[in-house]
This record gives structure tokens, C-alpha cells and sequence, in this order.
């Protein structure tokens, strides 16, 4: 997720990075959507509207992103896709998850996103809590965060970016597996 906000594909407010890589020797998308980066994005961050359900925001990046991959023709429909999300970026990813469907969702210090009267279950995600984040804890009126696996980071840790598998994660299994 750290290298999207490098190496990026620019919808706007919008910013995502599309990679193959493999897991357990078989082939795997993955989709990164970054997070809070520019002034425009606080506005993103403070919308209270919806779409079916969902921030509107995150619905609109997802559809303009999902327009950009088949335009490109990245997506291949028999390997699996694994989205990830940064901040504002995670309202992309469950709009993603949720409108488009994806193999697996992993959320790092997630926007409330999904409307208090919507299911909020999603299976095959995991999300990286950090208490202290501001943007989790933005519209806790009108949305409410995914229900999912969730890992909190300890107060004494370092960014979520710097934690590798002998720090807190066993492996990748604990978090897609």
C-alpha cells in the first residue's frame, strides 16, 4: 500500500497503483487505492452521502478506477484479486469489494464508509486499526466501519507500512488466508 502513493495511476482524487504478484506460488492482482493526500480529499473525507449503502465517494472512485482497469485491460477474470486501501482510499476498496467483488479486502486505517443501515459484513477482509487515526473516526453519525477481522495496532508501534511478519503477523495467511 506504501508504494501507491510513489508509483501511482492519477483519476483526480483518486490515486491507485495495479500490480501481478504471486501468493503460494499462484499468480494474484492487486489493487492499492491511496489515501488522504491532497486538500481535496478532506473534502471526500467529510461527504455524508450515499450510493446504495456506501460513501459516495469511495462508489465514485471505484467506478472511475474499475472504468480505467477494463479500459486498459489489466483484470484478468481467473486470477484472483486482492484491493487494498489507505485511509480515504479504503471507502474505494469496500465500494470495490462490495459493488464489484474482489477475492480479498485488507484495510489500513479505514473511513467509516458503509451507512448505519446497511449490512456492514464483509468476508475475506482485514482491517488495521489504529485508534489514534483521525480519519477513523470521521461521520461515526452516518457510517459505520466494515464488520471484519480486525488487528489493532498497539499504541507503541511503528506505522503499519514498517511491520513486518515477525512483528504482530504471523504471514500473510492471517490476513488472506
Amino acid at each position: 500500500c506504501k508504494q501507491v502513493y510513489k508509483h501511482n495511476i492519477d483519476l483526480g482524487t483518486t490515486e491507485y497503483m495495479y500490480s501481478r504478484s504471486e501468493y503460494l506460488n499462484k499468480p494474484l492482482q492487486v489493487i492499492a487505492v491511496a489515501g488522504t493526500n491532497e486538500g481535496l480529499d478532506w473534502v471526500k473525507n467529510l461527504d455524508v452521502r450515499d450510493i446504495q449503502g456506501i460513501k459516495r465517494s469511495g462508489v465514485t472512485a471505484a467506478n472511475e478506477m474499475l472504468g480505467d482497469l477494463n479500459w486498459k485491460r489489466w483484470i484478468d477474470p481467473n486470477i484472483p484479486i486482492l484491493i487494498t486501501g489507505h485511509s480515504k482510499g479504503t471507502a474505494t476498496a469496500v465500494a470495490y469489494m462490495k459493488l464489484y467483488g474482489a477475492d480479498y479486502c485488507v484495510l489500513f486505517n479505514p473511513v467509516r464508509c458503509l451507512s448505519r443501515s446497511r449490512d456492514n459484513t464483509m468476508k475475506n477482509t482485514t482491517m488495521f486499526l489504529d485508534k489514534e487515526d483521525v480519519v477513523s473516526k470521521l461521520a461515526w453519525l452516518s457510517f459505520k466501519l466494515p464488520k471484519c477481522k480486525i488487528i489493532k495496532k498497539p499504541r507503541d508501534a511503528r506505522p503499519w507500512w514498517d511491520i513486518k511478519t515477525n512483528h504482530g503477523l504471523s504471514s500473510w495467511n492471517e490476513i488472506i488466508g
